[in-house]
């Protein structure tokens, strides 16, 4: 009983200690948009040549642009313009 105790206040305390790192917003709006656009170009070029690394790419790109998170942004520090906390 005392280790899954001691093991879910680490838990917790990890969560705690990473609580806005992990996806929060650092994608803002005209990041979105080029993304969102260029994503679905992207993608329109890929399915018309039947390349399939070109749909990842736009759909990694579409990705980004809804849910407004880049995990490279978010390892390099980098926030477009999205409101945070500390903004």
């Amino acid at each position: 009983m005392l280790q899954t105790k001691t093991l879910l206040y680490g838990i917790i305390n990890l969560h705690n200690q990473l609580k806005g790192y992990i996806m929060t917003c650092n994608v803002g709006k005209i990041d979105r948009v080029i993304r969102a656009v260029v994503g679905v170009a992207v993608v329109s070029w890929g399915v018309m040549n039947g390349n399939i690394i070109a749909d990842i790419v736009g759909g990694v790109l579409i990705f980004t642009a809804i849910i407004g998170w880049c995990p490279p942004y978010a390892l390099l520090g980098i926030n477009t313009g999205c409101k945070t906390k500390n903004n």
